[in-house]
């Protein structure tokens, strides 16, 4: 979905340098095509961030710069009403409005705002300075301390994109693993800031893509959570399970033959004394 919102971004950018060539539009407002074109490189630098901050993803954290530009530009054609009525309602397909919606739709969905602790979803706050979640500035360093600890112990890339490693597991498992538990907990307290399990979707997307990354590296890189199976607890079950049909239709006939046997005595047979 990234990339196809990434893609839309990238083909909005050249539509909007592209949207007014025609010579209807060569008589364009200077002021109208100052802000049009304003607008095209906030998107294109909107865009371009998104893409190099995609891999780890680190989108909201540095991009958020990039995206309240692109607010600023699009108020201030939306705010001149001349402006409004040339570039944006007299043009057929809307490339305007799908351009800056595109950035917002991005932006939101990776739910970003939950990055910083100040608000800045309110239009009125657009310029004004974006301060990062003490919680979220916590998570990531002591995430930094978590990969200092496996570095120690492995020549394993901190790049989770890296498929060659070569580790001392058992070192990495016991000797990182109360930095492992604190990342967890600052996890689990953001989680409780948005309203516990049911919403982790509404984390920041830096912070679930980085605790997910984390996660798989302790369990299927290093193999530090192990599942460990009672085998002969599990046969017994499954051998129990296997036989409680054959046990309940036995008991269910017994039961059956035993009813009918007793019926058989309960008849007595009707003899007739009357003389014939």
């Amino acid at each position: 979905m990234l990339i196809t919102y990434l893609t839309v971004g990238i083909l909005s950018f050249f539509a909007l340098n592209s949207a007014f060539v025609s010579s209807k539009h060569d008589i364009i407002d200077k002021n109208c095509k100052k802000q049009l074109e304003g607008l095209a490189e906030s998107i294109s630098n909107f865009t371009r961030c998104a893409v190099s901050q995609a891999s780890p993803f680190k989108f909201c954290r540095m991009c958020y710069e990039q995206y309240d530009d692109v607010r600023r530009n699009k108020n201030e054609i939306y705010k001149k009403g001349g402006c409004v009525s040339e570039l944006v309602e007299s043009e057929r397909y809307q490339i305007v409005s799908h351009a800056c919606e595109f950035a917002k739709r991005l932006w939101e969905e990776s739910n970003c705002f939950s990055c910083f602790s100040s608000d800045h979803k309110n239009e009125d706050s657009i310029g004004t300075k974006w301060e990062i979640d003490p919680k979220v500035k916590d998570f990531f360093n002591k995430q930094q301390i978590l990969y200092d600890c496996f570095k120690n112990f492995t020549t394993i890339p901190v790049n989770p994109a890296a498929n060659t490693s070569s580790a001392n597991t058992t070192s990495i498992c016991k000797f990182c693993k109360p930095n492992y538990e604190d990342l967890n907990d600052v996890y689990k307290d953001l989680i409780n800031q948005v309203g516990g399990y049911p919403k982790e979707n509404l984390l920041c997307a830096d912070v679930m893509s980085a605790m997910n990354s984390t996660r798989h590296k302790w369990s299927s890189t290093f193999g530090c959570i192990k599942i460990n199976y009672d085998t002969a607890s599990v046969v017994a079950l499954t051998c129990l399970f296997a036989f409680l049909p054959v046990i309940f239709y036995s008991a269910a006939k017994l039961r059956g033959d035993e009813v009918d046997k007793k019926s058989s005595y309960n008849v007595i047979p009707q003899i007739s004394y009357d003389a014939e």
